[in-house]
């Protein structure tokens, strides 16, 4: 698997954005609970469905944004908002 992280600041903002080319997560099934507590969308058995969770609740904590686009087989990208301080 392939991970790529990337920054750039854009309209006041810092973008995060983290891709891989993974399995994918099916959003039209999942879309709602991408970042609840205990949610798994494969069946890896270290897998707890905290991740997620967690670091919605911190980007949110620091007044950022975090949303998702994934295709089935070809992989994920999330994305990570916060104003730009500097």
């Amino acid at each position: 698997m392939k991970v790529t992280i990337a920054t750039k600041v854009e309209d006041d903002n810092v973008i995060i954005t983290f891709k891989d080319n993974g399995i994918g997560i099916d959003l039209d099934k999942n879309k709602d609970k991408i970042f609840g507590l205990y949610q798994r969308f494969h069946n890896y058995p270290d897998s707890k469905g905290l991740g997620l969770y967690l670091v919605k609740s911190q980007v949110e904590s620091m007044n950022g944004t975090i949303s998702v686009a994934s295709t089935v087989g070809k992989g994920t990208t999330f994305t990570i908002t916060f104003k730009y301080a500097g």
